[in-house]
This record gives C-alpha cells, structure tokens and sequence, in this order.
C-alpha cells in the first residue's frame, strides 16, 4: 500500500510539469492544447487529465517498487559513519 501510495504523490507531482512542457512541444509541431489534454478529441478535458494522471501513475508505480526495494535505510545509507 505504502508503495501506491508514494507511486500516486509521484505521479501527481509529475503530470502538471510533465504536461505543461509536452504541450508547448506539441504546439510547435502544430498539435493544439486542447487537442494533447483530450487526446485528439477522443475524451472530454477532465477524463482526459484522468487519463493522463493514470498513465503517469503506471509510470510511476515501477519506480516507486525499485526505491522501495533499493533505497538505503537508517545508517547503512552512510556507511562512513560509526555505529554508536
């Protein structure tokens, strides 16, 4: 649970940077704003940035395990300090 968690803080705090910065790259190619938020007219604009949430979040979950599982913890993240 602890790990979905983190996976959603991350995907929340990634979609809006993330997004911003596509849909300016997409408009010089000539796609609208509108047209990256609703995935070419496809959704509506607020299941579109559902579906953009989601998709980050199933980016975000791989990346939360491999911390999880990988992060140091306690004082064996500095392993030059002495144990007291």
């Amino acid at each position: 649970m602890q790990i979905l968690v983190m996976a959603a803080i991350v995907a929340t705090m990634l979609v809006w940077p993330a997004g911003i910065v596509l849909a300016l790259l997409l408009n010089l190619f000539g796609v609208g704003i509108d047209a990256f938020v609703t995935f070419g007219g496809t959704l509506n604009r607020f299941t579109g940035l559902v579906a953009m949430w989601a998709l980050a979040f199933a980016g975000a979950v791989p990346y939360a395990v491999f911390v999880a599982f990988n992060a140091p913890v306690g004082a064996r993240s500095f392993p030059w300090q002495k144990k007291r």
